[in-house]
């Protein structure tokens, strides 16, 4: 299979436009390097397999070894174990089916001494692969606090669960 190429010029607006940082894992790209595992490659959100668009709104940053490793899946978004989150959604499908309807909804349950840190994370997350503007906030439930997740500006390209944009 050929691969994909883009002009340098269209990476470098890619590149400037996420900060130079992995759209995947959030790390940052080696701006200098040429060839290796942390290189920067250009990403198509909805993948060119799934009929995905070489248009700017879904082209994002990647590490090479990112890129690979997600191929055409939808990307990875966990909770981190230090946050303890339990009874969680998959955060990727959800954050894209609020990004297209933009409604909100429970996605975690946490003790309450973590709501804050687990907002604050989900919401750099979200913003960082979904993109778009977004609000967490927690709810009292008992021993624990819902933590809901709501999109308050749609990103320009929302992919679906299925990594095609709508």
């Amino acid at each position: 299979m050929m691969g994909f190429v883009v002009s340098r010029a269209t990476f470098r607006a890619v590149a400037e436009s996420d900060g130079w940082l992995c759209w995947l894992c959030g790390d940052a790209v080696a701006r200098e390097a040429e060839s290796g595992p942390w290189s920067g490659t250009v990403d198509h959100v909805r993948p060119r397999r799934r009929r995905g668009p070489t248009v700017l709104e879904n082209l994002r940053l990647a590490h090479r070894s990112c890129n690979t490793r997600r191929g055409a899946d939808d990307p990875d978004l966990q909770w981190p174990d230090e946050l303890a989150v339990i009874g969680s959604v998959d955060l990727w499908s959800e954050a894209v089916r609020l990004a297209a309807r933009g409604d909100g909804s429970i996605v975690g349950l946490v003790a309450p001494a973590g709501g804050e840190p687990a907002c604050g994370w989900l919401v750099r997350q979200v913003e960082r692969m979904v993109r778009g503007r977004w609000v967490a906030t927690t709810e009292q439930r008992g021993d624990l606090v819902a933590i809901r997740l709501e999109c308050v500006e749609a990103p320009a390209v929302v992919p679906d669960t299925r990594g095609r944009a709508r």
